[in-house]
Formats: structure tokens, C-alpha cells, sequence
């Protein structure tokens, strides 16, 4: 029963997440979708987080700007979940696609301030994991020198 209401309000929640408005500061409907993804996250299977990321994987790459937009905004909303082993890898495996929304002079801005916002909540989650990584941590350190 429980994973039948969370997969529902998934399917609620990915609807109005990408329906934001990017010059809107005041709280609204996609906000709130992307706050009760963070919080469903912490209280889910790890099968919730998975459709999340399934959901995530196809969005990152579409040409429309409120579905990738969307996309990001729920992929940092679910990274302080408790599901961090899980995570690590396909975070780890996600770095270059951030950067690359970040240091592309021909996206949108929204796109480029919201992939820096999912850049702030990896280095808050798993930035400790990549201290340890020596490789990583260069690596990371080189695309923020770009920046």
C-alpha cells in the first residue's frame, strides 16, 4: 500500500515539477513537488529512488528546457537521502553532465543556475567521498577552475 501512494504522488509530483516558472521567487506548486520529493526520499524505498533516477536519466538529455530543468531540480532534491550508498555511483557518474550544463555559454541560465544548485547539494552530501578520491577530487577541483 505504502509504496503504491508514494509511487502516485511520483507520478504527481514529476507532472509539476517541470511546470515552473524560472523568474518566480514565491513558492508554487512546482517548489512544493520538489521540497515533497526531498522529503519523500528520506522515508521511501530504495526502489522510489531508483524510479526517481530512472526518471532523472531521461529527462538530462531532452531539448526541452522545463523537462530537463525539472529533471535536475529533483536529482538534487533526493541527494541528502539515506540512500547515499546507492547514490554515490550514479552521482559520481553524474559530475561531467553537471559541469557541462554549468560552463555551456548557450544554455539557458536557469538550466546553468540550477545545475550549480545540484553542484552544491553533491559537494553538502558526498563532497567527504570525494576528498578521499584523489583522482575525483582533482578532477572536480579542474572543472570548478574553468568555472
Amino acid at each position: 500500500m505504502a509504496q503504491t501512494a508514494s509511487d502516485s504522488l511520483f507520478r504527481l509530483i514529476k507532472k509539476h515539477i517541470i511546470t515552473q516558472n524560472y523568474d518566480d521567487d514565491q513558492w508554487n506548486l512546482s517548489k512544493a513537488s520538489a521540497e515533497l520529493l526531498g522529503e519523500l526520499s528520506q522515508c521511501t524505498s530504495q526502489d522510489f529512488i531508483q524510479g526517481i533516477i530512472e526518471f532523472v536519466g531521461q529527462c538530462f538529455q531532452s531539448n526541452d528546457e522545463h523537462i530537463k530543468h525539472g529533471a535536475l531540480i529533483a536529482f538534487g532534491s533526493i541527494l541528502s537521502t539515506s540512500h547515499h550508498n546507492f547514490l554515490f555511483p550514479i552521482v559520481n557518474n553524474c559530475i561531467d553532465t553537471m559541469f557541462s550544463y554549468i560552463l555551456d555559454q548557450n544554455a539557458a541560465l536557469h538550466i546553468r543556475c540550477v545545475s550549480a544548485w545540484v553542484m552544491k547539494h553533491i559537494s553538502m552530501n558526498f563532497g567527504d567521498d570525494f576528498a578521499k578520491d584523489k583522482e575525483m577530487f582533482n578532477k572536480i577541483m579542474a572543472k570548478l577552475l574553468q568555472i
